[in-house]
């Protein structure tokens, strides 16, 4: 039986979306820290230093990976659809792929 192919787009926005959600939270967590000094220690944790110097570019960054990933999935999938023309029946053809249990949506 032949295996089905994985889109390496998808692997890379799966895991470029994780990373962004953990750094977006970290972000925050010491944006808020520097906005109410109370709930901040004496000193500075050394990952707080590293999100501090560095937090919004990682956050720019993985943005665009984002981007890139999600535009790539969507390519790789049109492609898919119009490689595989006789049982999709072309990029538009999906729609018209019969659904047994259409009636229940």
């Amino acid at each position: 039986m032949r295996r089905k192919r994985l889109n390496p787009f998808s692997v890379l926005l799966g895991i470029t979306g994780i990373v962004f959600t953990l750094t977006a939270s970290c972000y925050c967590l010491f944006v808020l820290r520097a906005v109410r000094p109370e709930t901040a220690t004496a000193t500075s944790h050394a990952f707080e230093q590293i999100i501090d110097r560095f937090g919004t570019t990682a956050l720019v960054v993985e943005l665009g990976l984002l981007a890139i990933a999600t535009f790539g999935v969507a390519v790789v999938v049109q492609l898919c659809a119009l490689n595989l023309e006789p049982i999709t029946g072309g990029p538009f053809g999906i729609g018209f792929i019969p659904r047994p249990f259409g009636w229940l949506a």
